[in-house]
């Protein structure tokens, strides 16, 4: 059952709805307000800023952070908000949660800079990140909302020029159907944090007139064949919770391991309210998946 703090977001949200037609200019200010006006805590250290090869990664670690344990975090806000600093909060309760140094990707935004700037912003910084000598094993690539879409779309082009892969992919409350054919309506899921509409118009923007079903763009278009083992926090009142749902069953039928975590009766993007019950429980569970998985690719003899 949500919390009565969720429920009290839901309704400052239907009381202040966005209109699908607000410009991304707008959406960004309000966006990165939000984020901004979120504390990181005292044990986090100040963030890095590094050039990994022409692209701005920011390092948030948290007090206890593991050395070998590393996050590629492409944030969400649809391709198009967003920025590494405004996800520093969030990044740092994943540092903290996880026990991870977190590697939070600047990546080029639309519609100023459609696909494939951001798929390849992020890909340049995979490939950053395993010159400085971190093990593919040891990255963990995450995404949120629309970011999930482009981190799937970043290990795949990863497999495609033949690195080797990361150890995990985690999304959460999942959203990278770019035809956008497996969302719900607003009215069926009860979701007053986005629209269709609204990530109708997200696509568009993120996409510049490239094909919704190019595999490339399109996780549920692709051969998922080998890619690594995932772990999703869908939400059921979310609009794209289907999505979530849709590429577990795909990428099982090719031989993936995928872990849907659901969370009942809970909104798109509420992992990104700190203040929420359920941001600090979604937290927890994921750091108990990420845990076991690592913990039993440590374990694993090597195949002579």
């Amino acid at each position: 059952m949500p919390s009565e703090e969720h429920e009290q977001l839901v309704q400052l949200l239907l009381d202040n709805p966005t209109p699908d037609e607000t410009p991304i200019e707008a959406r960004r200010e309000g966006f990165d307000g939000l984020l901004l006006s979120m504390p990181v805590g005292d044990d986090v250290k100040e963030s890095e800023v590094v050039d990994a090869d022409g692209v701005p990664v920011h390092w948030v670690e948290a007090e206890g952070a593991r050395a070998d344990r590393v996050v590629l975090q492409v944030h969400g806000g649809g391709g198009a908000m967003g920025t590494a600093t405004t996800y520093r909060e969030f990044a740092s309760r994943l540092s903290r949660g996880w026990k991870a140094r977190v590697a939070v990707v600047d990546y080029r935004l639309a519609p100023e800079h459609p696909y494939p700037a951001p798929v390849d912003d992020c890909v340049t910084a995979y490939k950053w990140l395993l010159a400085q000598g971190v093990a593919a094993s040891d990255v963990i690539v995450v995404g949120d909302s629309g970011g999930v879409g482009i981190a799937l779309s970043v290990v795949l082009k990863a497999r495609e020029e033949g690195l080797e892969l990361p150890g995990e992919i985690v999304g959460f409350t999942p959203w990278f159907d770019l035809t956008c054919a497996t969302l719900a309506t607003e009215a069926d899921a009860g979701d007053p944090m986005i629209t269709k509409g609204a990530l109708q118009a997200f696509a568009g923007w993120y996409l510049g007139g490239h094909d919704a079903s190019d595999p490339a763009v399109n996780a549920l278009q692709a051969d998922l064949k080998g890619l690594p083992q995932t772990l999703f926090a869908a939400a059921t009142r979310d609009v794209g919770y289907r999505d979530a749902l849709a590429y577990a069953e795909k990428a099982r039928a090719a031989g993936v391991d995928v872990t849907v975590e659901t969370f009942h009766g809970l909104v798109h993007n509420f992992q990104m309210f700190a203040n929420l019950p359920e941001a600090s429980k979604v937290i927890d569970v994921t750091a108990a998946w990420v845990d076991e998985r690592l913990s039993n690719a440590s374990t694993k003899e090597p195949v002579s």
